[in-house]
Parts: structure tokens; C-alpha cells; sequence
């Protein structure tokens, strides 16, 4: 009989929110450009003083204006383009990606990074290796009955200057 092989994808949302305006990162710096020549953005080393429109300065983007709005807020997301798009625009851990959201308040200071990645890699351990980082920050989520997050798990580390947050969801098949 053979061995049937796993081709589930996973969606592994990564949300990074701020707490405080002024974290200070003790790592080498990120790229003040996204898609800075063969530089990935780390989203694990986000300080929230980054300038949004000089980060998407050097890439095809689309701003959304949303101040007006109920959440009172700036979007800014990449345009993938496959033609003009790196394939590895930001990396958070060993999990790369092409898309990124960032979410600024009326002032266009940084609130939140957010990244969508669909993958074949094993999101344990993505959450291994946040575990061994930030484990005395993991916040243990209980389950919302009023959501349905049936094929989702959700994880959360509450770090001094800002949040973890990543869901993780199997896509099915079909």
C-alpha cells in the first residue's frame, strides 16, 4: 500500500501589534525600504518607528485611506505583481513571504504588521521556536464558542513592547 503524502496547505496569519511607540531593538536593524536589493524585512525585529510611506516607498503599493472609517485607520499592502514582486519580501522565523499589511493609525505611525502565508511547512515549528524565544510571554487563549474557528488554532505571546499573535489554519483540499 503506499504511503499517502500530505499535501494540506496551512495559512499561517501573523499579526504583530504594538503596545508601546517607542521599543527599542537590541538586533541589527531592518532595511528602512521594503524590498531593499536582496534584504528581507524581519518582522520579527519590527520596532514600530518605522516610517510606513518610506517603507513602501520602493515597491509597488496600495494605500488605503481609512480614517474616516470605523477603524480610523491607514492600510498600506503590496501589490504582487509577479513580475515586479521579490519572492521573499519579509520573514518572520524560517517561514518567507511576499505580502505584507501594515496597519497605521490617522498620524500614519505604525499600529500593526500583518502577513498572510499559505505553506506546506509544519507550523509547529514556527511555534517551537516563538515558544523557546518568548514562552514566558505565551498567553494561553481560550476557545470563543461564538467564533468559528474550527480548522484554526490561535497563539499569543504578550511581549513588553508588542504582541504575537499567529493563527494557524489547514486549508482544505479541493
Amino acid at each position: 500500500m503506499k504511503s499517502q503524502k500530505n499535501s494540506s496547505k496551512i495559512l499561517i496569519i501573523i499579526v504583530l501589534m504594538t503596545l508601546f511607540q517607542n521599543c527599542q531593538s537590541q538586533t541589527k536593524e531592518n532595511p528602512k525600504y521594503l524590498g531593499f536589493e536582496n534584504v528581507v524585512f524581519d518582522l520579527d525585529k519590527v520596532t514600530f518607528n518605522e516610517n510606513v510611506e518610506i517603507l513602501f516607498s520602493k515597491i509597488n503599493h496600495v494605500s488605503l485611506d481609512r480614517t474616516a472609517d470605523k477603524s480610523k485607520a491607514w492600510v498600506y499592502r503590496n501589490k504582487i505583481d509577479d513580475n515586479t514582486v521579490k519572492p521573499k519580501l519579509v520573514s518572520f522565523f524560517d517561514i518567507e513571504n511576499n505580502k505584507i499589511n501594515v496597519i497605521a493609525n490617522g498620524k500614519k505611525e505604525i499600529q500593526a504588521f500583518t502577513s498572510f502565508i499559505e505553506t506546506n511547512k509544519n507550523p509547529e515549528s514556527l511555534i517551537s521556536k516563538l515558544d523557546k524565544k518568548y514562552g514566558a510571554y505565551k498567553v494561553k487563549l481560550k476557545p470563543n464558542k461564538k467564533l468559528d474557528f474550527t480548522n484554526s488554532k490561535l497563539y499569543q505571546w504578550n511581549l513588553p513592547e508588542k504582541i504575537n499573535a499567529v493563527t494557524v489554519t489547514k486549508l482544505k483540499d479541493g
